[in-house]
Order: structure tokens, then sequence, then C-alpha cells
């Protein structure tokens, strides 16, 4: 039986290499406030005799939004590819491309577990920001971030390992947000 989950935290990135097909260093992101991912699944149906005979799902990419507490301008420019000037500023411009990350974090359930999520060639999109004058009340700004997540070379885009899993590898939980989790093949069935 699955249990629910409570909790969003540990947001990583890790900068994609497309030419080395390599990963860098895993950093955290910003703290977590809330994430929401769509995938964007398209379904035809065949019909046939007055009904539907056969049906086929296609998964495309997975859009993210991330709500985090802010970022520091580097963070900033560095997820977006944009450039920051002498004066410490960032600069945008309409020629900026963003690089793809290696995005992960993990949720945690109402049992006290993990479920550990990875999404391996992510590309972050410039936010929305709004900001308002202080009131009466103390409100906090936050930062809406969106990313697209897509299948890396080998036609992977995700993947999840739960601590509640028999078979979940320890080693590979343990080392989740120090190096991007690999593809590991199943191992066949004699």
């Amino acid at each position: 039986m699955g249990v629910s989950t409570t909790g969003l935290d540990s947001f990583h990135i890790a900068l994609y290499d497309e030419v080395a097909k390599t990963y860098g260093t895993p950093k955290k992101l910003a703290p977590s406030i809330e994430l929401k991912t769509t995938p964007n699944v398209q379904t035809a149906n065949q019909h046939a005799d007055d009904m539907v005979v056969d049906t086929q799902s296609q998964e495309g990419q997975t859009d993210l939004e991330l709500t985090v507490t802010g970022l520091t301008n580097a963070l900033y420019a560095e997820i977006l590819g944009k450039e920051i000037d002498g004066d410490g500023a960032v600069i945008g411009s309409g020629d900026d491309n963003p690089p793809y990350f290696a995005l992960m974090f993990r949720s945690k359930k109402a049992n006290g577990k993990y479920k550990h999520i990875c999404y391996f060639k992510s590309k972050f999109s410039t936010p929305e920001e709004s900001y308002k004058t202080k009131g009466d009340g103390i409100e906090y700004g936050t930062t809406s971030l969106k990313a697209t997540c897509v299948n890396n070379e080998d036609g992977k885009k995700n993947k999840m390992l739960d601590e509640d899993d028999l078979n979940a590898d320890k080693a590979a939980l343990a080392s989740w947000f120090t190096k991007v989790p690999e593809y590991v093949a199943p191992t066949p069935i004699p």
C-alpha cells in the first residue's frame, strides 16, 4: 500500500555537458516550497465496429513548476544562461541560452521515509516575478521557476527511488545528492 507524501526538500541541480554527456557536481538550488509536475501525454484511440478497440499513449516532455524562497544572482544567471557583468548585475538578452541540468529532490512520506526523484535533462525558462509593497502584515515574496524535462540521449527522462521499496539500493539513496543517479539495467530473471 502506498504512503502519502508530506514534504518536499533538498532540491539540487547538476549542470549537464551536452558534448561530453556528463554531469557536474550537484548543488542545492534553493529552499523549496512547492513543486508541480505536469507530464504531457498524447492519447489516441482506434475505433472499429462502433467501439474503441485499441488505445495508445505517448509521453512527451514533463513541465515542472517550482516555488522556492529565492535565488542568488549567480544561480539565477547560471540556470538561465545569462551573464553577470563587472558590477555583479545579471544581464539578460534575447540570445540567452539556458543549459540543461539534472534536477534532483526528495519528498518525505507520512511514515518518515523518502521518495527520491531525478529528472536527467531539464531546462529552466525565465520566471515570472512580482513585487509588492510592504503592508501592515508580513508577506513573503517567492520565486516561481519553470523547467521543461525531456528524455536524455538514452531515451530516459527520470528516475524515482523509494526508501520503502524492498529492493531499493541503499548506496544509490545515500549518494542521491552527491552525484547524478544513473540508469541501472534490471537484472534478468532466470
